[in-house]
């Protein structure tokens, strides 16, 4: 497994690499032991960014999937969703912890920010079958795919 985009926090010491099939690894580093924590599906692309939030333990990617994924890492519940805003490849994550504002960028030219002080819902995971596909205990036929959608700034030149 080749890693593209590392980042690591001092404080916790949690070492996080995306890779380029889309997958996150989560390591917990100590003075003589690097052990895995856990290991994300986060992207169908390849990931080229990743930002932290030490405080909230929040893990943002950036994808060429044009998306970028937020992972309650604290929880430990797993819970995340996706922020779509960008028209091509996601390169580029800053965040502002005092702001709580996500900075992105891609290849399409602009930079998004994102108010991360705003409620959002997790998003769903999809269960497959040959009639329909379903959402919690919900049936809902002939859907492919649920977004969120939110309202991201963009800024321009």
């Amino acid at each position: 497994m080749v890693f593209n985009y590392q980042r690591f926090d001092e404080q916790s010491k949690y070492a996080f690499a995306g890779n380029y099939e889309g997958s996150v690894t989560m390591l917990k580093v100590d003075n003589t032991l690097i052990s895995l924590v856990a290991l994300f599906a986060a992207h169908t692309g390849s990931i080229r960014s990743l930002a932290w939030d030490p405080e909230k333990q929040l893990l943002f990617s950036g994808s060429f999937d044009q998306t970028i994924r937020v992972m309650d890492i604290g929880g430990g519940e797993g819970v995340g969703y996706e922020l779509r805003g960008h028209r091509n490849k996601v390169t580029a994550l800053c965040y502002a912890r005092n702001e709580q504002v996500l900075f992105s960028g891609g290849e399409d030219g602009v930079i998004v920010c994102w108010n991360m002080a705003e409620s959002r819902r997790e998003t769903t995971s999809w269960k497959e079958s040959d009639t329909c596909e379903s959402i919690g205990n919900g049936i809902i036929p002939r859907c492919k795919t649920q977004h969120h959608v939110h309202e991201p700034r963009y800024i321009t030149a």
